[in-house]
């Protein structure tokens, strides 16, 4: 079921993110939109980033599962805090039933086409390594490979191409780094260098050892 959440002062008007005291979570009934619990909300108290960064963590869990905020203004660090966690943050001076309606529409279209990225993803991404503009520099996104391809590990996808294809290095684009690549006999013939992406996750750049 749908849910907006609405960001509101001690006087129960909409506010800023940083001044409002709690979350009043609204869902749709046969007769309108009503709120149908509420979350404290003190974020205008967190001083450091490491303190909003676990208020956004706890907050996200009591929100239980509403992904849409709406706040007279969303701005600076919780504003990329909570869109890099995928929330539809709106900005409005009132809230009403238009409004609702409104941005539940919006709502709709948005996982819509995220659903049509995902099926031409599907169709489009590659299941193995592919090779890039520069020749011999081949790469693979991990994490688009398990979104278009879940049946196919990383294993599955890298270790054939280390075997079969030639190449000067391979980029991996990962959530994690595989620990298959500190034991699969297949990596001693090859090296790899860890490389933390300052986005999210890790690239993993491998060649062939080189002889000395």
């Amino acid at each position: 079921m749908l849910r907006i959440g609405v960001v509101l002062n001690e006087k129960q008007e909409i506010a800023s993110i940083m001044d409002g005291v709690k979350i009043a979570v609204y869902e749709k009934k046969e007769s309108g939109w009503f709120p149908t619990y509420e979350v404290k909300n003190y974020l205008g108290q967190k001083e450091t980033i490491d303190e909003m960064r676990e208020f956004i963590q706890q907050l996200i869990l009591e929100l239980k599962g509403c992904k849409i905020l709406v706040a007279f203004a969303l701005t600076g660090i919780p504003f990329m805090m909570l869109d890099k966690e995928g929330f539809m943050l709106c900005e409005a001076e009132e809230i009403s039933e238009r409004l609702f309606e409104e941005i539940a529409y919006d709502y709709a279209k948005t996982e819509q086409e995220k659903l049509r990225h995902s099926l031409k993803l599907q169709i489009d991404y590659p299941s193995k390594p592919f090779e890039t503009n520069i020749k011999g520099i081949f790469e693979l996104d991990l994490k688009k490979l398990q979104e278009c391809h879940p049946q196919i590990s990383s294993k599955m996808a890298v270790i054939p191409f280390l075997k079969e294809e030639t190449f000067y290095q391979l980029n991996l684009y990962c959530d994690h780094v595989m620990p298959w690549l500190e034991h699969n006999p297949i990596m001693l013939g090859y090296q790899y260098e860890v490389i933390k992406l300052e986005s999210k996750g890790y690239q993993v750049c491998i060649g062939k050892k080189l002889c000395r």
